[in-house]
């Protein structure tokens, strides 16, 4: 088990926030750099070859499935967890950037 998989890395909020920022931070640097051509280049994956375009559809898409699951157990611990929905993501981001400037 990963370091990053193991309940033990995590012991509060805290530690996902942190863990959390350099996954983004990461996965940004990585899409900055991506060109049309690499988007259509073949890599592995399980046992055929997939565009990387189709594999970061593919992640957004399979990230909606994890959100469903916490906000679940968000529901099941008596918590209220944020929205889901794609739409209120745009909204809210247009607020904080409205609030920005």
């Amino acid at each position: 088990m990963s370091s990053t998989t193991h309940p033990d890395a995590f012991p509060n909020v805290a530690a996902v926030k942190l863990t959390w920022s350099e996954i983004e931070k990461e996965q940004t640097e990585f899409v900055d750099q991506v060109t049309n051509e690499l988007l259509e280049k073949m890599l592995p994956f399980r046992t055929t070859q997939v565009k990387l375009v189709h594999l970061m559809q593919h992640l957004a898409n399979h990230s909606t499935y994890h959100r469903g699951q916490v906000a679940l157990m968000m529901r099941q611990l008596g918590a209220k967890p944020v929205a889901t929905d794609f739409h209120v993501f745009l909204v809210e981001g247009r607020r904080e950037t409205a609030a920005a400037h």
